[in-house]
């Protein structure tokens, strides 16, 4: 069969692997010529052995395999192995091998192997550089890992280091503001407080930078006022705006809801970013924030909130780099305004994580308007501004302000309040109006004047008015920029004005400066004592005025501190409140005391000397003591609650805190050893007392003696009370012992504060048993809560309302 034998000689020869023909001895009988290129040689010498190329087998070792493949199933194998060329070097192949097994062969001697030899050095020499490579990349993930450890580390002992005497700053400074001051040390020290708050939130940008290329920055979800936020939030920047001489506003339109769920200091970290940029780079002009209602859905609310600035203005190739980590304009405003270029790729994080978006439409030399959206939940709670009774200040006001933007919101606030409006953008335009409407026999009731207009400012207004006899009936009221009220102290001995208002104006503020315009007497402004009637009204009207502080002292506190200044700090906020204190430097100390005296709350510092917070809580925790420990701790960093909480900590405060902080700590920690009742005959007896149904003369003593301010208090009161006593059947009937006690804790501090005590003392019952889990006593709870409401509404309306 020649035929046959030229085309399988062909094939063997021209094949693209090396091919060789092996005697059972290893001895080659064949071998084509891409073999021979493979090791090297031109021909192989006679009787060369195939084990003589082989770098790691002997001869021996060889043929053993060789006899393996010819006693197995399949007869084949297939090894990688190195083999040495002819120069001396080492390479690698691979290496298929098969018995011939020949027909009717017999004997050792009749067995033939074909070995099929690819060489894969480079493939080898790739898999070694990956293997390399990734082990080289592992080393780097573990240095990086351990990177990471050390920067948190450093991110939690340098936030703990600058929070410590920022709170030391913000604390004291809020003690001061509770002193006796005049209104000008009073705002320096809230400028103080301010300033505090910026440094503050400079170090935040910091941490957060670092919590968002971790992945570890999370959103809480609280109940906050929007208001009170977004207010805030510009205030910590106003001042510098007004030292560049810049009008500033904040606009929220009046279908706005502010009683929101959400993350109220990532919110304002948003809004004190772009602001700041706007004023950074804004010479002349104003900067501007208003936020607006962009859908309202499903208990919640998407609003949109937009900073505009009559700035500099941003060339349109270049907002796109905006968001970007690190980046500005050009290099030329960073050395001319400085900034990181981390606020605004913080601001799109966070906006995206609530849900929004963010974005800027820009012109040069005409300004910027930066824009974003957040997606918010609604409190339960009905806003306060939206239960007032139509025409309530019914009012006739002239707003006289050289800033359109101004006079807007503020018009439209007190258009809100049922107040007619009109409006003038210079004093003598005003002056006309005034005198006009004051000869025609409709003059106005108040005049809010702006302090800083060109021509004609506010105090040369007001002696125009105070001069002439036909407008002396006219209440004044000064808005003035922050940080400049001051600037004017002698002229205020001159009693022109009734009242003062900060730029930019806040509505909370602008209303109770309303309130006590309309509840002082004609010849001087309302009292101190008045003024602190006139904000607990405020809190009464929003339906949750209990005075917390009021029904928790008494207590006997540990304070673990090693800082003196903030030693200080504590004793003298807790001790405010009617606790007794005592003090601890160091960990040791906490435990030594614990073991001296029976605590009923004790507040640890988790970094101090000899023994730190963490060491001292496990110490106090194994002798048995269960004394609720709250952690303070400057650390914000992700984890460290989780920490406290391991060791045993009953609950967590982060530094730096306000005193406002405090009330709901101690209200959580020591509310519970009081007001509880665990059976219906305890509850029956704390109901039983005959009581009137409301203390008329307390509750008008309350108001100052004013009864129609009183009236119209309980007419929002009972309109409200209807809702919330259906809502409270509907969550009794679910049995939600939460959403009772929330429903029945605001009810009791509306009722309490208006000296209703039956109806509050009924409500106070059911709040106990929902914050026991006792759902047993709800039903009856509840009926006696309608009997009292049911007596409550029928006094009001027969006897007060009628």
């Amino acid at each position: 069969m020649p035929d046959q034998e030229r085309i399988f000689s062909s094939i063997f020869m021209d094949a693209p692997v090396g091919v060789v023909i092996l005697s059972s001895s290893d001895e080659v009988l064949f071998s084509n010529k891409l073999f021979c290129d493979i090791i090297g040689k031109t021909e192989l010498p006679p009787s060369t052995k195939f084990s003589s190329f082989l770098e790691e087998w002997t001869d021996e070792r060889f043929l053993d395999y060789l006899d393996e493949i010819a006693a197995s199933v399949s007869g084949s194998g297939a090894k990688e192995m190195r083999y040495r060329r002819d120069d001396g070097s080492v390479s690698w192949w691979r290496l298929n091998i098969s018995n011939l097994r020949p027909k009717d062969s017999v004997g050792a001697d009749a067995k033939r192997y074909v070995v099929f030899a690819e060489d894969i050095s480079l493939r080898k020499l790739y898999e070694q550089e990956l293997r390399e490579a990734k082990e080289s990349s592992e080393r780097a993930q573990e240095a990086a890992e351990r990177a990471t450890r050390t920067k948190s580390e450093f991110l939690a002992n340098m936030s703990h280091e600058i929070r410590t005497p920022i709170h030391t700053i913000i604390g004291m400074s809020e003690l001061l503001s509770e002193t006796a001051l005049d209104p000008e040390q009073q705002e320096y020290t809230e400028q103080i407080q301010f300033g505090a708050d910026v440094l503050l939130s400079l170090i935040n940008d910091i941490l957060d930078f670092s919590k968002i290329e971790a992945g570890k920055l999370s959103l809480e979800t609280i109940t906050f006022d929007l208001y009170d936020t977004a207010e805030d939030a510009v205030d910590m920047v106003s001042l510098e705006a007004h030292k560049k001489g810049l009008e500033t506003i904040v606009y929220i339109e009046n279908d706005v809801p502010h009683l929101l769920l959400g993350d109220p200091i990532r919110l304002r970290q948003i809004i004190v970013n772009l602001f700041n940029n706007a004023v950074k780079f804004t010479e002349k002009g104003e900067v501007e924030l208003r936020i607006s209602l962009d859908d309202r859905s499903d208990g919640k609310v998407r609003l949109r909130f937009q900073v505009r600035d009559t700035g500099i203005g941003i060339a349109e190739e270049k907002v796109q780099n905006l968001f970007r980590v690190f980046t500005q304009v050009d290099s030329s405003t960073t050395r001319k305004y400085g900034g990181t270029g981390l606020g605004l790729s913080i601001s799109k994080n966070l906006s995206e994580m609530m849900g929004g978006r963010i974005g800027v439409e820009s012109r040069e030399s005409v300004g910027s308007n930066f824009w974003f959206t957040a997606v918010f939940g609604l409190q339960e709670e009905e806003s306060f501004y939206h239960t007032l009774p139509p025409g309530y200040f019914s009012a006739k006001v002239l707003v006289v302000d050289d800033t359109p933007s101004v006079r807007e919101a503020v018009c439209a606030y007190l258009s809100e309040w049922g107040c007619s409006i009109e409006c003038s953008s210079n004093g003598p335009a005003a002056l006309d109006v005034l005198r006009s409407q004051a000869a025609e026999g409709n003059g106005f009731t108040l005049c809010i004047v702006d302090q800083m207009m060109p021509g004609m400012d506010g105090w040369q207004f007001a002696s125009e008015v105070n001069s002439d006899e036909s407008l002396r009936g006219i209440r004044l009221f000064l808005m003035s920029p922050s940080g400049k009220s001051g600037d004017e102290a002698k002229m205020k001995l001159l009693h022109w004005y009734h009242g003062y208002l900060s730029k930019p104006i806040r509505k909370s503020r602008l209303f109770r400066e309303m309130v006590k315009c309309f509840l002082g007497d004609d010849e001087k402004e309302a009292s101190e004592d008045e003024a602190e009637e006139l904000e607990r009204l405020e809190e009464l009207s929003d339906g949750d005025a209990v005075d917390l502080v009021e029904e928790l002292t008494g207590s006997i506190i540990l304070v673990a501190e090693d800082h003196e200044v903030n030693q200080q700090l504590f004793k003298t906020i807790l001790e405010s409140f009617g606790h007794e204190v005592d003090l601890a430097s160091n960990g040791k100390e906490a435990v030594q005391a614990t073991h001296g005296r029976r605590y009923d709350l004790i507040f640890m510092d988790v970094q101090m000397p000899e023994m730190n917070g963490y060491e001292a809580t496990s110490a106090i925790r194994s002798s048995g003591i269960d004394t609720p420990i709250v952690a303070v701790t400057a650390s914000a960093l992700r984890g460290e609650e989780e920490r406290c909480r391991n060791v045993g900590m009953s609950g967590f405060l982060v530094k730096p805190f306000k005193k406002r902080d405090l009330i709901p700590v101690l209200d959580r920690w020591l509310g519970a050893r009081d007001d509880r009742f665990s059976s219906e005959e305890e509850i029956n007896s704390s109901l039983s007392s005959e009581e009137i149904v409301l203390d008329w003369n307390d509750a008008l003593d309350t108001f100052m003696g004013k009864e129609e301010i009183l009236r119209k208090v309980l007419a929002s009161f009972l309109d409200k009370l209807a809702e919330q006593i259906l809502l409270l059947h509907e969550v009794v009937a679910r049995e939600d012992a939460e959403a009772v006690r929330g429903y029945a804790h605001g009810l009791k501090g509306g009722s309490l504060n208006l000296s209703a005590k039956p109806l509050g003392n009924a409500a106070a019952a059911l709040e106990s048993a929902a914050a026991d889990g006792n759902v047993e006593l709800f039903p009856p709870l509840l009926e006696k809560l309608d009997d009292a409401y049911a007596r409550f509404q029928s006094y009001v309306r027969k006897e007060i309302l009628s």
